[in-house]
């Protein structure tokens, strides 16, 4: 037994000796390897590394390096760590790094310039039931079928932390970023620290980041200018997606979501400041489009100036959204400038937050915060105008809210000093429903009807609720209140 251990140990000293004499050829330094485990490492047609299975784990070290063209360079699988540190990846045609079975691999200060992976998924990196750990590095014009940059699947964590940037970079699907799950919510994208995923592209769904089943996380960092025909930064599709802080700024989709389009699942927004900069942008929910799904906005979002056709936020087909906090400031929209409610399938519950001089900016606008052909509930939270001394105007029908024969229900919150151009300062029940069980209504205005609330063929229900300092500017025998 001892001679086979001896002998066994002398042929993986020569092993060790000529791997790490391959790598000395090529000016690579190489540390922290187990000489029991090493495994197989060959040279690529690109330019080094295939590192296959191993029955321990192996930490490969490669530091200083410039890999240049070529097919892929990292093929890394089952017991392998590696870290590639100050290291520079420039035009690689079939995918940079791929991480598989239980890999891990850490970058630092690395660099991945005009990676192109035309047919393929991740033109940088493509993480399979693998760890990728992310820090101050950058990935710049890199091209791919999925996932410009980076593909996630088969339960990976990838984590983007310190200074990463991905920027420039484009697919079909997932401009920056592709995340695929099998519905198992084990596959997971965080973005966090001062990262930025930015100027990116996707022909059809998600700018920066597309996410089918799957979680992504936003702690921080910025998503910024990035475009698609739908969720101009993000596009999930049965995801859950979660954001707590970082700035959001510029996103533009041609369709629906200029910054989020949500099919399915859930997204929580309970951090971070999120500005369409006045840019003409979706037709359905300049900043989301949600679609049979949850949808919460809580907290300290900061969401303002997006312009739409319809919504900053477009509420459609079974969605059930609820607004516990967080501020949506100067959205614009045909109809509805900060909800749009589509259908009577979907709802709104209100229970906190402001919605602070949104507008439904057309000649006929309807609803200046909130358009609703579903079910509309407000227990707390305030929908209110400027306040100025020439107060903007919010609406034509609705400085607040356009009721189309939908359901809506104030239990608390307050209306103060919205505007209509024509008649219901506050809200335009349009052959509804309006019970007004609580909330508060003070200094809301119309030019010719209903200083508050209109009604047209619809049914209202008042107790409890405090009206004051109402008008219509065309005078008395208008309706101070009520129309």
């Amino acid at each position: 037994m001892k001679d086979q251990k001896k002998k066994k140990n002398l042929i993986v000293m020569i092993i060790v000796f000529a791997v790490v004499s391959f790598f000395t050829m090529l000016g690579i330094v190489l540390g922290g390897a187990k000489a029991d485990s090493l495994g197989e490492i060959q040279s690529s047609d690109s330019v080094l590394s295939h590192v296959t299975e191993s029955t321990e784990t192996v930490k490969i070290e490669i530091c200083n390096n410039n890999f240049a063209g070529g097919n892929t360079a990292f093929d890394i699988g089952s017991g392998v760590e590696l870290t590639l540190e100050n290291c520079k990846i420039v035009g690689s045609t079939s995918g940079a790094i791929y991480v598989k079975d239980g890999g891990v691999l850490n970058l630092i200060n690395c660099e991945f310039n005009d990676c192109v992976f035309s047919d393929g998924n991740g033109a940088a990196i493509n993480a399979s039931s693998s760890t990728v750990k992310v820090y101050n590095s950058s990935f710049n014009n890199c091209s791919a079928y999925r996932g410009g940059a980076i593909y996630v699947s088969n339960g990976s964590e990838v984590k983007l932390s310190g200074e990463t940037t991905i920027d420039n970079c484009s697919a079909y699907a997932g401009g920056g970023v592709y995340v695929s799950d099998d519905g198992s919510y084990t596959t997971k994208f965080e973005l966090n620290d001062n990262s930025i995923i930015s100027n990116c592209d996707a022909s059809l769904n998600g700018g920066a980041i597309f996410a089918s089943n799957g979680k992504v996380t936003v702690n921080g960092g910025e998503i910024l200018s990035n475009t698609a025909v739908n969720g101009g930064a993000v596009f999930s599709l049965s995801a859950i997606i979660t954001i707590d802080g970082g700035e959001h700024i510029g996103n533009v989709a041609t369709e629906n979501g200029g910054f989020l389009n949500q099919s399915g699942a859930k997204v929580t927004i309970s951090g971070g400041y999120f500005c369409g900069d006045n840019i003409v942008g979706a037709v359905n929910g300049g900043f989301i489009y949600s679609y049979d799904a949850d949808l919460t906005i809580n907290n300290n979002a900061q969401i303002s100036d997006f312009v739409s056709t319809y919504g900053a936020i477009y509420v459609t087909l079974d969605t059930k959204m609820s607004v516990e906090g967080g501020l949506i400031k100067g959205c614009k929209a045909s109809s509805g400038g900060a909800i749009y409610v589509s259908d009577s399938r979907s709802s709104v519950v209100m229970s906190g937050g402001i919605f602070n001089s949104c507008s439904a900016n057309s000649a006929s606008g309807l609803g200046g915060s909130v358009f609703n052909q579903g079910t509309f509930k407000m227990t707390g939270g305030t929908i209110q105008g400027d306040g100025g001394e020439e107060p903007m105007v919010q609406a034509y029908r609705g400085g607040a809210i356009y009721n189309n024969a939908g359901t809506v229900d104030i239990e608390g919150g307050s209306f103060c000093a919205n505007v209509a151009s024509y008649s219901g300062g506050a809200i335009y029940n349009n052959n509804g429903t309006l019970n007004l069980k609580g909330g508060s209504f003070h200094y809301n205005y119309a030019t010719s009807y209903a200083g508050a609330i209109w009604n047209e063929r619809g049914t209202i229900v008042i107790s409890g609720t405090n009206f004051k300092a109402n008008m219509t500017v065309s005078g008395n025998g208008n309706g101070g209140a009520f129309y």
